[in-house]
């Protein structure tokens, strides 16, 4: 679940891949957040023609892909803290610029704007624990992200927060033989 631009909760889904070693690891991750929100885009050069509020857009969905390199303190046999640093490539699916054009000047300042707006790359800092069972794993995880100004989705303060919970299925050992 991540908040959305207003602060309430919209639903994510993704799947991620948790590289695992002794001590450490490489987590990958994409997901996608379900919600629709109105934005207002700057659609004019001339301050005198600036409709008040701006251009209202609709936003809607998001699609995220997350990398991050992650370290096991007081790991045991059953029962794995983690934490990680990474970065995650954020970027908005649907937009929709409301209303008609005077001219090409402005629609095309307005599609700018929104080409610019869309997607974002930031860092993040994760913190969980996963407990490992036979076949699986069973995990829960919040992922604290940077919000950058010059993105669609950027609220004050400008951390977002995501908590994230699942089951991951176990491939294989992580244990680094002795040769």
């Amino acid at each position: 679940v991540q908040s959305d631009a207003n602060g309430g909760l919209a639903p994510m889904a993704g799947a991620d891949w948790l590289i695992t070693r002794k001590h450490g690891g490489l987590y990958v991750a994409g997901d996608y957040t379900v919600f629709s929100e109105r934005v207002f885009v700057n659609d004019s050069i001339n301050p005198i023609d600036v409709t008040p509020g701006g251009r209202a857009t609709d936003i809607e969905d998001m699609i995220r892909f997350t990398f991050a390199g992650m370290l096991f303190p007081l790991e045991s046999q059953r029962f794995s803290p983690y934490i990680g640093m990474g970065i995650a490539l954020s970027s908005i699916i649907g937009t929709n610029a409301q209303g008609t054009f005077v001219n090409r000047t402005q629609e095309n300042l307005v599609l700018t704007t929104i080409q610019n707006f869309k997607t974002t790359v930031q860092p993040n800092l994760i913190a969980g624990a996963q407990l490992r069972l036979p076949f699986l794993s069973v995990f829960g995880h919040t992922t604290i992200t940077r919000a950058n100004n010059t993105f669609f989705l950027f609220t004050q303060p400008s951390w977002r927060m995501t908590f994230e919970t699942g089951v991951r299925y176990n491939l294989g050992s992580s244990i680094d033989r002795l040769r």
